[in-house]
């Protein structure tokens, strides 16, 4: 989904006295820190499912990285404070100290693999093309030429889509009708689908099969394109000891299905679905 870079040429300045959200991270994150602390804070934006959203019920924030956060937590002894951030907002709110880990189905790549300390990949997913149930002319990517279409702002999806507007080779490079727009997050981008504000839009496929089989007025289509794998962001005072155990607690739940127990829960076939 969720690439920030951009965002990685912003350097924060650090904790301002007296901000009562910066976390005290002079001795480095350690398993000891934590537990003195007595809090792990993830930061994530609640609008991917089924990674992360909120719940009606419940009022909280849930999903399938929350569902991570509480198995850390509980490895680590402490409570977990979820805290809401805009996505724009993740990686700059680690570097002034305002939470420990960003979990929000960030895709790992060269740039946000070498700037922050990360966890091993727990899944894997590509892009999938969205369009509405009644669609019948839109078949693949070759049939985009021309078309306007949608994807949420400073993704992966519009990342995707965006060089391929520009590569030579692209199917519809040289189609000056052809259009991109990007909107706020994941929800926007839907309902202007919906609204046929665009002719289809980009998603990661977890995203996509998870709207498109839930909703008869939209249907995914077949293809795959961009294949990529969601990582942790941590604060850079992170230790390696909670690094490991962090990608301990992941090699686990991927092996003993418990990854993918979460995916059903969140409603999902398992953690590579769709991709």
């Amino acid at each position: 989904m969720k690439i920030l870079a951009r965002l990685l040429l912003v350097l924060a300045a650090g904790c301002v006295v007296g901000f009562s959200g910066c976390q005290d991270t002079s001795e480095g994150l350690t398993v000891e820190v934590l537990k003195k602390r007595n809090e792990l804070v993830v930061l994530t934006d609640p609008t991917f499912y089924p990674y992360e959203y909120w719940d009606g019920d419940s009022g909280k924030i849930v999903g399938i990285d929350i569902e991570i956060a509480n198995l850390i937590a509980a490895e680590l002894g402490v409570r977990l404070e979820v805290r809401q951030q805009s996505f724009e907002r993740l990686l700059p709110s680690l570097d002034s100290n305002e939470g420990d880990i960003a979990a929000a189905a960030i895709s790992l790549t060269p740039e946000n693999g070498s700037a922050y300390p990360h966890s091993e990949p727990y899944s894997e997913v590509c892009q999938k093309i969205l369009v509405a149930g009644d669609c019948d002319d839109i078949k693949g990517l070759n049939d985009l030429a021309g078309r306007k279409i949608g994807a949420p702002q400073n993704t992966t999806s519009a990342t995707f889509i965006q060089k391929l507007r520009k590569a030579a080779d692209s199917p519809f490079e040289a189609d000056a009708d052809t259009r991109v727009e990007t909107f706020e997050n994941t929800i926007a981008t839907i309902q202007a689908l919906k609204n046929r504000h665009v002719d289809a839009i980009l998603l990661d496929s977890p995203t996509a099969e998870y709207y498109g089989g839930r909703d008869s007025g939209l249907k995914v289509l077949p293809g795959r394109f961009g294949d990529e794998k969601y990582s942790f962001m941590y604060s850079k005072n992170m230790s390696k000891e909670v690094v490991d155990l962090i990608d301990r607690i992941i090699a686990r739940i991927k092996a003993d299905g418990t990854l993918d127990k979460f995916y059903a829960k969140h409603g999902l076939g398992n953690a590579d679905e769709g991709g």
